[in-house]
């Protein structure tokens, strides 16, 4: 469950498709998005798209970003990758 009261989904083939193809970096941390998803640090609205929900979590230096695109029936993880800094967007919900 998410801070903002929903919960986000990922199956074993969305979740090979982000680790195994788009962000091989984030292979073998799926707990560490689970945990950026149910306790972040900050969540922002995507500027270009308005259902899509940026989860952001300190990870060391960098930041754990997971990606949910909200819809019906579920919202759904779409990526996750390592970065530098928070991205922008219009802040929902900081810690």
């Amino acid at each position: 469950m998410t801070p903002l009261n929903f919960r986000a989904i990922c199956s074993a083939e969305d979740w090979e498709r982000i680790a195994g193809v788009k962000h091989p970096t984030m292979r073998g941390r799926i707990h560490e998005v689970a945990k950026t998803l149910s306790d972040p640090d900050e969540i922002r609205r995507s500027q270009p798209e308005s259902e899509v929900i940026l989860f952001h979590r300190r990870s060391g230096i960098r930041w754990i970003c997971a990606v949910v695109r909200q819809g019906r029936p579920a919202a759904r993880l779409i990526t996750a990758y390592p970065a530098d800094k928070v991205k922008q967007g219009d802040l929902l919900w900081r810690k």
